[in-house]
């Protein structure tokens, strides 16, 4: 039995021992001492011959075999927890932005994508966008748009202008219905300060990095956890820094009494879901969780060491 605590919820898992101290990252380990690279995954040896039948004794040619399309869904838990991974770092702590991207009606998922990629690309050549997490998201409408979570500023007019060509691109393509002057009326890309939130733009000293991070909790129940988007392409994506970033600390339970005596202590209250395997266990402030753990320490200290910003 061992424990498991991330940004959002303690979660006891009933059944095994701990596997490792750390866990979410994708090319890191963390041995309680230092952060180490991960080794390279070998890779995977494709069978020199093609596939037989048995039934028929024939050898089939795998070129004619039609394959189902594959439908990725929203992994919510993983992405939750990487975005929590990222804001509690260093990198978020005077700004950070959330950005909405929309297409044409009617921009079919495939150019949607086309169109977003291309922009990324150039945001990251041109105005270094570095760190970032992006959720795809279907309107009523049918039409995808997408929602990007950066620390990295860049100037609204700019990356709408680079957004506004690549459509024009695609729409001289046939690939995309929209007006001819595109270029000039585009103006899908609509960016919002957290810390300085259109919503309290009043307020000239912004908001603390607590309130931010409720509002961060907001914006994950309403654009996530809601998000029940399918589609032939990945739903979600984030930059390599975020990547690597650790999302929980495991814990066997001799190290864990401590941990639920004081959140009990300082009267954070816990909400309890029982299953076979799991007891997870809610608190009313989840980001009070974080203070219990070395998380931030870690990511602060890997992203120094591996990603600093160019």
């Amino acid at each position: 039995m061992f424990y498991q605590i991330d940004g959002t919820k303690i979660m006891k898992v009933h059944h095994g021992v701990k596997p490792k101290v750390m866990s979410g990252s994708s090319c890191f380990e963390f041995d309680d001492v230092q952060i180490i690279r991960k080794s390279p995954k070998p890779k995977h040896q494709v069978a020199a011959h093609a596939p037989v039948d048995s039934e028929r004794a024939t050898v089939l040619n795998p070129e004619s075999v039609t394959a189902p399309p594959v439908l990725y869904g929203l992994n919510k838990s993983k992405l939750r927890r990487k975005i929590q991974a990222f804001f509690n770092t260093r990198r978020t702590e005077k700004f950070c932005a959330f950005y909405s991207v929309t297409f044409p009606v009617g921009t079919s998922d495939g150019i949607a994508y086309r169109l977003f990629n291309t922009w990324l690309t150039r945001c990251r050549h041109i105005h270094g966008l570095q760190s970032y997490v992006w959720v795809s998201e279907r309107q009523k409408n049918g039409t995808l748009h997408f929602h990007m979570l950066t620390s990295t500023r860049m100037p609204i007019r700019s990356i709408n202008y680079m957004m506004s060509a690549a459509i024009d691109t695609q729409r001289r393509k046939n690939n995309v219905s929209c007006q001819t002057d595109i270029k000039q009326k585009y103006n899908g890309i609509d960016v919002d300060n957290l810390y300085y939130s259109k919503r309290h733009r009043h307020d000239r000293h912004g908001l603390s990095k607590r309130k931010v991070q409720e509002k961060l909790q907001k914006y994950l129940t309403k654009y996530i956890s809601k998000n029940n988007t399918k589609s032939s392409h990945l739903p979600w994506h984030c930059s390599r820094d975020i990547s690597a970033l650790f999302t929980a600390e495991l814990f066997d339970e001799d190290e864990y009494v401590e941990i639920i005596q004081k959140t009990k202590s300082q009267n954070h209250g816990m909400t309890v879901f029982a299953s076979e395997h799991y007891t997870i266990y809610l608190t009313r402030d989840n980001t009070c969780l974080l203070d219990y753990t070395r998380l931030r320490k870690i990511n602060n200290a890997l992203i120094d060491k591996y990603f600093a910003l160019e």
